[in-house]
């Protein structure tokens, strides 16, 4: 079993991580032939460790961790798993989501940002700031590439909406 990807929340309390390891919490296997990670988050004041996205059973596709607020209860990571608890299966045109997580109320929401005439392949590199108030993902387009930057305001660990707007592009017009 590997820790295959972290981050640390800006003040050093909190590790978000993803491994496949079956030995950090009883009962908590990954997902797929032992490939699909589990997201993990680790107090390293207290050594607590806590599983941080739940799935119904065992992931059936991978969980990244891409950040964790300085209180260690909203973390934003991308995956390609359908069977997050707490949310809708994405549509199976995605190639991959973002989402964010309240560790403290369980409420998980999916970052989509869809320009209107367009079909979205899906988000990544999702963000939360230290303080939990702002999240920022990147939009990927029809194509599957990068096109926004976006930014949207938290409210209870959730995005407002309609709150995200558009913090930068990806590409620049010619």
């Amino acid at each position: 079993a590997t820790a295959d990807a972290f981050t640390m929340s800006p003040n050093g309390q909190w590790v978000l991580f993803s491994s496949t390891a079956t030995n950090l919490i009883p009962g908590v296997k990954p997902g797929g032939t032992a490939n699909d990670p589990n997201l993990f988050r680790k107090n390293l004041k207290t050594g607590a460790i806590r599983l941080a996205v739940l799935t119904s059973g065992p992931p059936n596709g991978g969980l990244i961790p891409d950040s964790i607020s300085d209180s260690g209860g909203l973390i934003a990571f991308e995956g390609q798993a359908t069977n997050i608890t707490g949310i809708t299966p994405p549509a199976s045109y995605l190639r991959v989501s973002a989402y964010v997580r309240d560790l403290n109320t369980g409420k998980v929401q999916q970052l989509l940002y869809q320009p209107e005439g367009t079909q979205t392949q899906g988000s990544t590199d999702a963000s939360v700031s230290a303080d939990g108030a702002k999240a920022a993902f990147i939009g990927l387009d029809s194509s599957g590439f990068a096109t926004n930057v976006m930014l949207c305001v938290l409210s209870a660990g959730l995005v407002r909406s309609p709150s995200c707007r558009l913090a930068a592009s990806a590409f620049p017009v010619f």
